[in-house]
């Protein structure tokens, strides 16, 4: 069975091969200066100019011959290398016409090779105001906690709050349109009552007399779980473990390393943590465990961010899907919190994330290109749910987008397409691939 280490490895080997020689180099430099964070900002410095070289580089090469060897080789059965994809998403916008072309190619083979429904996601948050403060956030400025003399937090009023195991049911049971529900508990860290309230509305629901609800795909969103937790929410019914990687391995120690740039003197830690780490061994323990994972990153993460970034990323979860397939990804562009709501910094300083500026507008073209790639890397079993900054991409791009994918997430706070739109798209595409189908053999989008 794969360790963690065996996994680690693996990723190190994949960045060898993905990035410059000498970025690669400076990533397992820093790698190795974790015990020391003040050396672990000067090597990320290094490697901040490095990215902003390679970042912009562009390929001169016949970009019409390239799409139509690419697209012909995929057509007669043949993987396209991850040297290839990589060019892919360095595409310039004026071959907008021959990604698209190569997208539906792909989104028909996707689409042949799993002939499940398109799968809707609906978040359903709880515990959205903490009474008391955490380590975490800082009371009075954690946007989970009430401000001032108000009753509920920042986050309670963006995304609603659910404490009890009544109150989850019926939310389940009231969300009708989506085919798949995410209980999403916001603390980092899960308490022994929320998690008795997770265990028990998994176990009510998988008891009810409606068969729609007993056998409704149900994901959970605890935070960081160790093994007990995961065969416990198995055991009661859950289908996946969503925990988030967030971006790739190299990038989140260099995105540690930054967070800590305010002092270089005096940083916030003498040492750094390897949190990516820790989430991949939630991820590795559910998968040993016989229960899958719903997990995504948080795409265009920053300025500094590199396609091959993102390409390591979906390398990770390639390498996962070959312990226990079916897996899948919510498919998250970062939005800025000041998009999302006024002084929530400590948003991230919650999840032991550091704040990222991204003063860069993300175009829908780089959006479609990297879903593409993603495509490309992971299985057609492997589910992406288009998600957080769907808005983005605009009608025509989010319909090809889930056309691609295979899954949508409807509306909640995070510059999300109107679900209102998901639904007919999704009916739309259905319609579409299940055209030559009797309508008892149509899978039921409800």
């Amino acid at each position: 069975m794969t360790t963690l280490n065996d996994l680690v490895r693996k990723i190190q080997t994949l960045a060898e091969e993905i990035y410059p020689p000498d970025l690669s180099a400076a990533y397992s430099e820093l790698e190795n200066s974790l015990s020391d964070t003040r050396n672990a900002i000067k090597i990320a410095k290094k490697i901040k100019e490095l990215k902003q070289t390679y970042k912009t580089k562009a390929y001169s090469i016949d970009w019409s011959d390239f799409f139509e060897r690419i697209t012909q080789d995929f057509k007669n059965g043949s993987s396209i290398s991850i040297e290839d994809i990589i060019k892919l998403e360095y595409a310039p916008e004026d071959q907008a016409d021959n990604v698209i072309e190569l997208l539906n190619v792909v989104a028909a083979n996707r689409a042949t090779e799993n002939n499940e429904a398109i799968r809707v996601c609906q978040s359903i948050y709880a515990f959205t105001t903490c009474l008391t403060p955490c380590n975490y956030g800082t009371y009075g400025s954690c946007i989970f906690v009430p401000k001032d003399n108000e009753e509920t937090s920042v986050a309670e009023r963006i995304l609603g709050n659910i404490n009890t195991v009544d109150e989850f049911v019926d939310a389940i049971k009231n969300k009708s349109y989506s085919n798949n529900r995410k209980l999403i508990t916001t603390s980092r860290t899960i308490t022994s009552h929320q998690f008795r309230v997770i265990l028990n509305t998994i176990r009510e629901i998988r008891a009810s007399d409606d068969p729609h609800c007993r056998d409704l795909p149900m994901c959970v969103s605890l935070g960081s779980l160790n093994e007990d937790h995961i065969i416990q929410l198995k055991d009661a019914g859950a289908t996946r473990i969503n925990h988030n990687l967030e971006t790739s391995y190299f990038n989140s120690l260099y995105l540690s390393a930054m967070s800590q740039m305010e002092d270089e003197q005096k940083p916030k830690k003498k040492t750094l943590d390897n949190e990516h780490k820790r989430r991949l061994s939630t991820l590795l323990t559910g998968l040993k465990n016989d229960i899958g994972f719903c997990s995504g990153g948080m795409l265009f993460y920053g300025d500094d961010e590199m396609v091959e970034d993102r390409i390591l990323l979906y390398l990770t979860y390639r390498e996962l899907d070959k312990i226990k397939g079916g897996n899948s990804s919510p498919f998250n562009v970062y939005v800025p919190l000041d998009e999302i709501v006024e002084k929530s910094s400590e948003w991230f300083s919650t999840f032991e994330l550091p704040v990222i500026e991204r003063k860069a507008q993300v175009d829908r073209y780089s959006i479609l290109k990297t879903l593409l790639s993603f495509s490309l890397i992971v299985s057609s079993q492997h589910k992406i749910i288009v998600s957080a900054g769907s808005k983005w991409l605009g009608d025509e791009y989010y319909a090809l987008a889930v056309k691609l994918s295979g899954g949508a997430g409807l509306a909640n706070y995070l510059q999300q397409i109107d679900s209102e739109t998901t639904k007919n798209v999704v009916d739309k595409l259905t319609r579409e691939k299940f055209a030559s189908s009797s309508p008892a053999a149509i899978p039921n989008q409800m």
